[in-house]
């Protein structure tokens, strides 16, 4: 495989199986196999660190192990279903999480009906229709419910923030708008066929058609971004207008803004030949960042107290250290992020804990799982940590980023530039 003109390459066994995998600079990810199955049995990073693999009689992933990991990194087991391959059970650092399926000749059958974790109240419960779409996912009793046209499109959302209806363009899969049930609304417009139906503009209004942010794109003609107007407010006067520049691997060499048509700032980046960032320019003014063996960040030459960080076997950052303070973070089985523990001193500031709905961070909670901060949907969240909910809604652009977080009535309440 080629990047930019560098080369990662991979060697084979006679049986054609991955013997290991080498990277432009020498480093080198190897594999072994069953003697007997062929199955994976173990991968040695390119810090000699192990990790173990082994199977059921059928095959199925019985458990994950590191042997000798730099950094303790918690065996990972598996339990399945005595009828069907699929997993029941999964045990952790945290503890247990069971999951049940509807039963066959129901809706949703052998879909995913229960997942319990390893807190308490923290039971996720989906219900199905007649196609499998997902009608209604509860959390502790606290529900989102779903609607579909003809075409699965989702229509309609209803959850904790209220309710959002979703238009589309024509009989296509692109959204034309999404409004808020108190009239806050996401606008977005699209070039023609001739360029290939791209985005053109996400417009953020408020209930009295006021706009709260508006973004707008042009692009080359491979399709990378190569203007990005970014406005806040109704005036396009004082919008910043960034212009970006690739190298021949698409990876983002420059940026150049200007705001109300003055230059303001301008940012350029150079990458090794394993796509790691090596500098940043602000203005002239140049950054550094250092990597392990493994391309994990291991230093920087920021303008901050002395910074390190850690990594498990899992390739996953568990640690960053700055000054005196020290942030750790803790995964499941799965590789989400579940806690985060904030010192300073060697001594606890905040400790949340998170609970996941698939890839998505359904709700903050406190150190023991049990007790509810916030909760976070698509749409926006609910912050319960003053006693009573505070609802917020998002605003973004093409990236999904938040840009600002709105009252249901459209009233700012925070902005990121």
């Amino acid at each position: 495989m080629l990047h930019g003109g560098w080369t990662t390459r991979w060697h084979r066994d006679v049986q054609g199986r991955v013997d290991y995998k080498e990277y432009v600079d020498g480093s080198r990810i190897r594999f072994a196999y069953e003697p007997g199955s062929g199955r994976l049995s173990q991968r040695i990073d390119e810090k000699g660190q192990i990790t173990r693999f082994r199977y059921n009689i059928d095959g199925t992933l019985h458990a994950k192990l590191f042997p000798n990991a730099e950094i303790a990194t918690p065996t990972v087991t598996f339990g399945y279903d005595p009828f069907f391959k699929r997993v029941t059970s999964m045990t952790d650092g945290l503890g247990d999480t069971r999951t049940s399926y509807h039963p066959i000749g129901s809706l949703g059958a052998n879909e995913v009906a229960t997942i319990d974790g390893p807190w308490s109240n923290d039971e996720i419960a989906y219900a199905y229709d007649a196609l499998g779409r997902v009608t209604s996912r509860t959390i502790n009793g606290i529900s989102q419910s779903p609607s579909y046209d003809a075409a699965s499109r989702l229509t309609s959302l209803t959850n904790s923030l209220g309710t959002f209806t979703y238009t589309y363009d024509g009989a296509t899969s692109r959204l034309s708008q999404v409004s808020h049930g108190g009239g806050v609304k996401a606008q977005f417009s699209y070039y023609g066929n001739n360029q290939d139906n791209r985005l053109q503009s996400i417009t953020n209004r408020t209930p009295s058609n006021s706009i709260v942010s508006k973004f707008s794109y042009n692009y080359d003609a491979i399709g990378r971004i190569t203007q990005w107007t970014q406005q806040a407010g109704a005036s396009s006067a004082t919008a910043d207008v960034w212009a970006l520049g690739y190298d021949g691997a698409d990876q983002l060499t420059s940026a150049s803004i200007t705001t109300g048509g003055t230059p303001t700032k301008g940012y350029n980046w150079t990458y090794d030949p394993a796509a790691n960032r090596l500098t940043e320019t602000e203005n002239g003014a140049t950054q550094d960042f250092r990597y392990n063996a493994l391309n994990q960040l291991d230093s920087t030459s920021l303008n901050l107290p002395e910074t390190s960080y850690e990594w498990d076997a899992e390739d996953r950052l568990v640690a960053i250290n700055q000054g005196t303070g020290r942030s750790e973070f803790e995964y499941d089985g799965l590789g989400r992020r579940v806690r985060i523990r904030e010192l300073s001193n060697g001594s606890e500031v905040s400790n949340q804990t998170y609970l996941w709905c698939g890839l998505e961070i359904c709700e903050e909670r406190d150190s023991s799982g049990s007790s509810i901060q916030r909760r976070f949907l698509a749409q926006g969240m609910q912050d319960l940590s003053g006693g009573s909910a505070q609802t917020y809604l998002y605003t973004f652009d093409h990236l999904g980023s938040i840009r600002e977080l709105l009252s249901p009535t459209g009233g700012l309440q925070g902005s990121v530039p």
